[in-house]
């Protein structure tokens, strides 16, 4: 049984990544839960740091991507024990809903127009990383300070094996928001990633 006005406590579960495990972060920020991370190899199926396994258990078990998915099945296996009684939630999850899971958080840019085909399958319009901007609702936040009727999240990569992210794409973008943000009053918040060009939001600003 949970102590009273003990927090919850959970386990983030990712591939370590920034861009992955800062969203669980903020995730758990806005929950205002206790955590403690781990870093799941999906090629070699393994924790690379496991010791929390046999620390305390965790109330939730926050994952990301494709790495956090596999790992929730490993610990469903070979950890049941320390983690039966958890509620599993899961980030970027793929349209099919699994039992496994008491709640798939679907981003909206992964799936356009997606339908939830459980309960159980949340659709989310933002990044986590953005929940927790001032301690406030979002909506809060952006429509008031940015004097607009909408607002939409831009989010920014960079190169990767198989794109590179060039400044004429960069101006591009920028002008296409400009136009949508005249025509419909819309507002952006703007999230780069490590690997996005340094002059990227400089460019769209």
């Amino acid at each position: 049984m949970q102590p009273q006005n003990t927090p919850l406590f959970a386990w983030l579960i990712s591939d370590g990544k920034a861009g992955h495990i800062n969203q669980l972060r903020a995730l758990a920020q806005a929950m205002g839960i206790e955590s403690i991370e781990g870093t799941y190899d999906k090629r070699n199926n393994l924790f690379t740091d496991g010791h929390f396994l046999n620390g305390r258990k965790p109330d939730i078990l926050l994952s990301i991507a494709s790495a956090g998915r596999q790992a929730q099945f490993a610990l469903a296996s070979l950890w049941a024990q320390q983690t039966a009684q958890a509620k599993r939630v899961h980030l970027m999850a793929p349209q099919n809903p699994h039992s496994l899971f008491d709640c798939e958080i679907i981003m909206s840019h992964d799936f356009k127009n997606f339908t939830p085909k459980s309960s159980g399958q949340i659709p989310c319009d933002i990044p986590p990383s953005l929940f927790a901007l001032d301690q406030r609702p979002y909506h809060q936040v952006a429509l008031p300070e940015l004097d607009c009727k909408q607002v939409h999240t831009v989010l920014l990569g960079g190169d990767n094996r198989a794109f590179k992210f060039i400044q004429e794409s960069t101006i591009s973008l920028g002008e296409k928001l400009k136009k949508m943000s005249e025509k419909h009053n819309i507002g952006y918040y703007i999230s780069t990633s490590r690997r996005t060009p340094p002059n990227a939001l400089s460019t769209l600003i």
